[in-house]
């Protein structure tokens, strides 16, 4: 990891790595703010005064230091001894950081609440600021039949980091068991308000409106969404699973929670030690103007697991391989099938110590690897 000794590295990355596109596609949020005007024009990249004088960082020290305000707690109905509480530092990162766990995680998170993203993914101070230095190479667009996505604006390599986010709000998965839904939707909701800019997460509930499923929900629906509906909403189809200290946790990164899903996507996420920042790296050479895409589930997982797995973000892909003929489908999924089977059988194999027969399979499996099309890493 880089040395955190350079001071003008570490501010570069914690005000300058968020692109344009990012406040392009939620302007409603900036009132009378013209969005263009708080990038600087030389590198594309967030001018942090213009920002900084729209989105003023509140003191860093309070009473309730590291955190900003009070934490708001509720404790489980069920057991007593099991508290969990919203802490907010909105000094940390570029909009802040939400944190929704017990007393005791929050307490091993806050060495963490200054973690700069761009240093967890590259080795070193050259390419982190090569990466700083360059415009980023993509656009928040619309795109039919599956509202905003994330569009290619040049090439980009094969391999290359080319996005870099950080978490804004982060929830601990037991709360879902411990506490009523009104006492989470009220933990949510005060994390959500804690930010410096709240819209940029509740300007995601929504986002795969144009899929079948959710377009078809949404039609149902009455009345005007409330601010529960969308903290709720973003919390159940626009994060991340993540872990922290051997707990589950639900991740907003409001950037990378824009790119679509595809079956077989150009990219795929990479998470931090911490799990608080996130980047992309591709899988292949992307295109100018080509979408890009991460997959939700497993790469390998068959057709009838993906759609269902696929339900819990609200709706039904047709992405290029879910749409081939029925007999292309099958044969697909019989591909997957052998692999994550042969998968295993490579593991047992190894850990007998049958080493010859372990690297027969190893070979089986790069070619069915290789004819399904799928990039092994």
């Amino acid at each position: 990891m880089p040395s955190p000794s350079k001071p003008s590295l570490l501010s570069l990355s914690l005000l300058f790595f968020l692109p344009s596109t990012i406040l392009a596609s939620s302007s409603s949020n900036l009132g009378a703010v013209n969005p263009d005007d708080l990038i600087d024009p030389s590198t594309g990249y967030l001018n942090p005064q213009a920002y900084l004088s729209t989105h003023p960082k509140p003191p860093s020290t309070s009473s309730h230091a590291p955190w900003t305000t009070p934490p708001l707690c509720h404790t489980s109905a069920s057991n007593s001894s099991l508290k969990f509480c919203t802490y907010t530092s909105a000094p940390s990162f570029l909009n802040g950081l939400s944190l929704i766990t017990t007393p005791a995680l929050a307490g091993l998170a806050i060495p963490h609440l200054d973690e700069h993203p761009v240093l967890q993914f590259f080795p070193s101070d050259a390419e982190a600021e090569d990466f700083l230095g360059t415009s980023r190479p993509y656009a928040v667009e619309d795109i039919p039949g599956k509202g905003k996505g994330v569009v290619a604006t040049r090439r980009i390599a094969q391999y290359e980091t080319f996005m870099v986010d950080q978490a804004n709000v982060v929830m601990d998965n037991r709360i879902e068991k411990a506490l009523t839904a009104s006492q989470s939707l009220e933990l949510l909701r005060r994390g959500v308000d804690g930010l410096r800019d709240p819209g940029r997460v509740r300007g995601l509930s929504g986002e795969h409106a144009g899929s079948k499923q959710s377009k078809s929900k949404m039609e149902g629906e009455k009345g005007e969404e409330t601010v529960d509906d969308k903290d709720e909403h973003v919390m159940l189809t626009n994060s991340f699973g993540t872990e922290f200290e051997g707990e589950n946790f639900r991740a907003v990164f409001p950037l990378v929670s824009r790119v679509n899903h595809a079956c077989d996507p150009n990219s795929f996420v990479m998470f931090s030690a911490t799990s608080l920042s996130i980047a992309l790296k591709s899988y292949r050479p992307i295109l100018p103007g080509e979408e890009i895409t991460i997959s939700y589930v497993y790469l390998g997982t068959p057709t009838p697991h993906r759609a269902s797995q696929l339900k819990k973000w609200g709706f039904e892909c047709d992405c290029s391989l879910c749409s081939r003929p029925k007999k292309e489908i099958e044969e697909s999924d019989e591909r997957r099938r052998r692999i994550q089977e042969g998968e295993m059988e490579f593991q047992r194999l190894w850990e007998q110590e049958r080493y010859q027969a372990a690297i027969a399979k190893g070979k089986e499996l790069v070619k069915l690897i290789g004819e399904e099309g799928l990039t092994p890493m």
